[in-house]
């Protein structure tokens, strides 16, 4: 199958003619039947109306004479959009994870390729050079989806901005708010900074929020063994923000629970030998959300030897914002009202920590 693939791709460097790939106006399910009548396999592009990729496709290599030969001789092809329709739940059955994405499967539903767009050199499908070779995301937590960015129409604005939808799909109809299902983050200022693996966007919450502080709390000292309430900083509400510092140089597993409760939490903890940060919110809430109940975890690189943690923690979510913006996480929560306090844990000593916490004020003041 990677043969087949190659071979579609060198035919794209032919001269173009008017023999438009036949991507046929079907459903998955009515490709699948297709292609069993007709004896062929279905080949699916996975896009979105706003992929610039995608609408290159579609403009410069579909309509290739050679390429539409090819694909109509062996493929039923049928175009997904992978945010409409059926195309989310299909996209997640695939695991489509950037776009365009090209799958191939046979009319028992076998997949047979999944290829990522990429860059073409004539001979072969390729990542373009220095490209990570894992997704690299905008928010790697549960529930950040659909951002826009912001800007001024006189170009007076030094910053760009973007926020977020706090939802997914897979429960957002379902979660107990009374007005509105989801909601906007909080504003982020977006940057480009270099680091010794390339080029990564962060995200910087804006500077504006710190008007929101008050009844500032500090204190450094080192991480105790076991799970140890925090007694300095006790919110009567979720509504304050963390800015965290733990010093990562000595093997430890640690982190924080927020949210805690009525023998519920929620649990951030990080691994200093594998640097793997895990975000545990299967017993953060009473409220019954189907698919609520999950696990997320991504490598969190220290640097200088030190890990950041700045969280906003709300009413029902969490924003984590790790070493100053390169890893963003957000997600959802629905604690309980009273369920407001702060535990740390280690399980080894020799862990420092600085802690500083502030109360926020309510944007509606």
């Amino acid at each position: 199958m990677k043969k087949i693939f190659f071979i579609l791709l060198i035919v794209m460097l032919s001269v173009p003619a008017l023999a438009q790939t036949n991507f046929r106006d079907v459903t998955y399910k009515e490709a699948i039947v297709i292609a069993r009548a007709e004896k062929k396999q279905v080949f699916i592009d996975f896009y979105t109306s706003w992929c610039g990729p995608c609408k290159m496709m579609m403009k410069n290599i579909f309509p290739l004479k050679e390429v539409g030969n090819y694909l109509n001789a062996k493929f039923v092809c049928i175009k997904i959009d992978a945010e409409k329709g059926e195309g989310p739940e299909l996209a997640k059955r695939y695991k489509v994870k950037a776009y365009p994405t090209f799958v191939v499967i046979d009319p028992e539903e076998k997949v047979l390729m999944i290829k990522e767009g990429g860059d073409f050199d004539g001979k072969e499908f390729r990542l373009i050079d220095n490209h990570p070779q894992e997704p690299l995301y905008v928010d790697k937590g549960m529930d950040y989806y659909a951002s826009r960015t912001f800007r001024d129409y006189d170009f007076t604005l030094t910053t760009t901005t973007t926020m977020g939808w706090v939802a997914t799909w897979d429960y957002a109809q379902l979660v107990p708010s009374t007005y509105g299902k989801g909601f906007w983050s909080i504003p982020r200022n977006l940057q480009l900074k270099s680091y010794p693996e390339g080029l990564r966007l962060i995200q910087i919450p804006v500077p504006q929020l710190e008007m929101l502080r008050y009844n500032e709390v500090t204190c450094n000292r080192e991480l105790a063994v076991g799970v140890n309430k925090v007694d300095f900083f006790t919110p009567s509400e979720n509504s304050y923000e963390l800015d965290l510092d733990f010093d990562v140089e000595k093997s430890n597993v640690f982190g924080v629970n927020l949210c805690v409760g009525n023998g519920r939490k929620v649990t951030i903890s990080y691994d200093t030998d594998s640097y793997n940060l895990v975000i545990d919110r299967t017993n953060c809430t009473d409220a019954r959300i189907p698919k609520f109940s999950r696990v997320e975890h991504a490598k969190v690189v220290p640097i200088n030897g030190k890990l950041r943690l700045h969280l906003y923690v709300d009413k029902s979510s969490v924003e984590l914002f790790a070493n100053d913006g390169k890893d963003v996480f957000t997600f959802l929560t629905y604690p309980g009202v009273s369920q407001t306090g702060i535990e740390l844990f280690a399980l080894k000593p020799g862990t420092n920590f600085s802690f500083k916490g502030w109360m926020l004020k309510s944007v509606w003041f």
